[in-house]
């Protein structure tokens, strides 16, 4: 399957993570008409800034679809990267060099923000309650530490 890839940039992601105010935003992004088929997150401890991937099928992905992105994002606040907007060059440079500046720390989540929590677990650690991790099969796993 061919994916679509949008970006939600998050600064001062630690700082936000107290307000839950991303966590709302991508709870509300939820539903049936924009499933995502996967979310991975990724985190630059230096700079405090995370980005969320979320993936589409790129052949049931239509414009209406990318509206609903593009309007929620714009209600939101959230900043939203579309790399198929960047010319050839852009995007490469994106892929090849800003994004594996940053850590990739969950992979393959069924919904955005419990990805996010996930995140939020690893980078502030045990302030926050474990996540269950929902992976895009629709597998469910709850993850303990010792």
């Amino acid at each position: 399957m061919t994916t679509t890839d949008f970006f939600i940039t998050i600064h001062s992601f630690r700082g936000l993570l107290r307000a839950c105010e991303i966590r709302g935003a991508l709870q509300r992004l939820r539903g049936p008409e924009l499933p995502p088929v996967g979310v991975n997150a990724y985190y630059q401890a230096e700079n405090d800034v995370a980005l969320m991937r979320l993936r589409f099928d790129a052949a049931g992905l239509r414009a209406s679809h990318v509206s609903t992105l593009v309007v929620w994002a714009s209600c939101e606040g959230v900043p939203l990267l579309d790399p198929r907007t960047m010319n050839p060059t852009l995007q490469q440079l994106f892929y090849e060099d800003y994004l594996p500046k940053f850590e990739r720390v969950v992979q393959n989540f069924a919904v955005p923000d419990t990805a996010l929590l996930a995140l939020a677990w690893r980078v502030q650690g045990a302030n926050l309650p474990s996540p269950r991790r929902r992976l895009a099969s629709g597998t469910a796993i709850h993850r303990r530490t010792a």
